[in-house]
């Protein structure tokens, strides 16, 4: 979920916030520096007590509304902190928390896959074991060229694989937790339609000097 998130966000609490209030008052005037704040996009903040450094007590509170400098919609004593009352004149602050880290990291990319060389053949179908253990998040379909052909040399690739011309076309499903799927067209003509290195026309290759390669990522 998108967070409103402002750096060098400080304040204080500007009011008694009670251990069951969802509404919490920021020092006079503070409060704009938060822009809108709505159940689409909430702000996570984190109340502290005790010197800067040396904090004894801790409260992350998320919330949905603002009114001035008043937040409102409160969920307390988030992230295994617990909840408290807090008076004026404590610690507030748009911190960076574990649970957000997480959220962000979860989405990154952490595996790579490629296949080996497969050969190009007319109405064949197959399928690739990844690895991954989940379904990919991208995969990516290239031809590397394996001789010499309309000016690509050994081991070039090709990454516009389907030109969406009539004469051959691959196609790759979405993938599960195990597999990528794959298959080809009949070329009736036995070609495989690319565009050359040199100047960009469009022109048949030999489908036997290519080979399919499927990479994709988790």
């Amino acid at each position: 979920m998108p967070r409103i998130h402002k750096n060098q966000f400080k304040t204080t609490v500007g009011a008694t916030f009670g251990i069951a209030s969802a509404s919490l008052t920021l020092a006079a005037g503070t409060g704009a520096a938060l822009g809108t704040v709505s159940a689409t996009d909430p702000v996570r903040l984190t109340l502290a007590r005790g010197p800067l450094g040396a904090e004894t007590q801790f409260e992350i509170v998320e919330f949905t509304g603002r009114t001035g400098d008043v937040l409102t919609g409160g969920t307390r004593g988030l992230e295994g902190t617990a909840q408290d009352q807090w008076e004026i004149g404590e610690r507030v602050e748009n911190r960076l928390t574990a649970a957000e880290i997480d959220e962000i990291t979860s989405g990154a990319i952490t595996q790579y896959f490629e296949s080996s060389d497969i050969a190009i053949v007319d109405s064949d179908s197959g399928s690739v074991a990844h690895g991954f253990g989940v379904a990919p998040k991208q995969i990516q379909v290239v031809l590397r060229c394996n001789s010499a052909d309309v000016g690509y040399s050994t081991g070039d690739v090709y990454t516009q694989v389907d030109v969406n011309n009539v004469k051959y076309a691959i196609f790759v499903d979405t993938g599960d937790t195990t597999n990528i799927s794959y298959r080809s067209e009949s070329a009736t003509e036995g070609s495989l339609q690319i565009r050359r290195k040199d100047n960009g026309s469009l022109v048949n290759a030999t489908a036997g000097n290519w080979r399919l390669v499927i990479r994709a990522t988790a």
